[in-house]
């Protein structure tokens, strides 16, 4: 059986306040899997990066919003 990902969260970091080709864009997906959700962290910039993580959440209550928007946009800016 296939995952079906599911688009969470989309950021996009601008180089210099414009739109240019060393812009950092962050997606990141879920997909339900037994015993909870399995995390796709994808960054595309100039080196494209993804990661992996698991959420454990066995009656599968997490709506993928209870984390604020705000505190993403924070973690992005950190890891940049």
């Amino acid at each position: 059986m296939a995952l079906e990902w599911q688009l969470i969260s989309t950021i996009t970091q601008f180089r210099g306040g414009m739109r240019s080709t060393g812009d950092t864009f962050i997606e990141i997906s879920r997909a339900c899997v037994p015993g909870g959700w399995l995390l796709l962290t994808v960054v595309k910039g100039e080196v494209d990066q993804a990661s992996t993580s698991f959420y454990p959440d066995s009656e599968h209550i997490w709506d993928g919003s209870s984390l604020p928007q705000n505190a993403l946009h924070q973690h992005a800016a950190v890891s940049a």
